[in-house]
């Protein structure tokens, strides 16, 4: 479930890092060939959240089509529902949060082009959730005096919207995910322990922890730009397990500094 949680994010953000590594030189022209390429190496795995399987240049939008995994418990009616938060993900993950999401910015921006995003799930095409990024926001995004760390924490609110849309889900037959929440010293995922089938008082905190961040698939997209998000915005990962008998609750978490060794040891 962990390996989900960013999906939507990660599509847009990791797109256009690659296409703004990719080497060419000038406005329109270098766009089309820049598409050429990218769409010549899709479909692009993603990890667990699906694959990036085409990049077009549509008149004047571009166009990235990605396939969400058939497993993601993120459905394309309550995206389809929620514009809102498929713009604002957008928006955070095109604006110019380091050297290279800068560059793919300010290419779109000499261009004169929108981004549109189409979201649908792996083998159906035809039931789609979209958004559009115009060239005007573009330009306003482009303009934006943000920092670097002021820009991370925005896409780090994204990510957590984005994730909220698919809450709640049943993981097991005793355990529920509600909520993903940002909170002062931690970003939170939030279960709800069904005690009938699980005492809180059974489960030992110290081994808790050591398997839900040995756990962790640093390799997995969604789940590096979560970690290094909250690396970026000094903010650890926490996982709160509340018993729905008790009340009572059980904490494990990692430190910013933990989650910088996690994935530099992924290196």
């Amino acid at each position: 479930m962990k390996k989900l949680i960013a999906a939507l994010f990660a599509v847009a953000l990791c797109c256009a890092m690659a296409w703004a590594q990719t080497p060419y030189g000038g406005a329109r022209a270098e766009l089309e060939e820049m598409i050429a390429e990218i769409d010549s190496e899709c479909p692009m795995d993603m990890g667990a959240s699906g694959s990036v399987e085409s990049v077009k240049l549509e008149n004047d939008r571009v166009v990235f089509y990605y396939a969400l995994d058939r497993m993601l418990p993120v459905e394309v009616e309550a995206l389809k529902h929620n514009p809102e938060v498929m713009k604002s993900m957008a928006t955070a993950a095109i604006g110019p949060s380091n050297p290279d999401s800068k560059a793919f910015l300010d290419l779109l921006v000499r261009a004169g082009v929108s981004v549109r995003y189409v979201y649908y799930k792996e083998g159906i095409p035809q039931v789609s959730a979209s958004c559009i990024v115009t060239s005007g926001e573009l330009k306003a995004l482009q303009n934006s005096n943000l920092s670097e760390r002021e820009m991370a924490f925005r896409q780090l609110q994204e990510m957590v919207n984005v994730a909220n849309l698919s809450f709640p889900v049943r993981l097991d037959e005793c355990t529920v995910l509600r909520a993903m929440k940002l909170e002062t010293m931690n970003v939170v995922y939030e279960y709800y322990v069904d005690e009938d089938q699980l005492p809180l008082s059974s489960i030992d905190r110290d081994v808790l922890k050591s398997v839900t961040f040995s756990s962790l698939d640093v390799s997995d997209e969604g789940i590096r730009m979560l970690l290094e998000l909250c690396v970026a915005c000094n903010k650890g990962l926490a996982y709160r397990y509340m018993g729905d008998a008790s009340g009572q609750s059980i904490v494990v978490s990692a430190t910013p500094a933990e989650l910088a060794a996690k994935l530099d040891g992924a290196e």
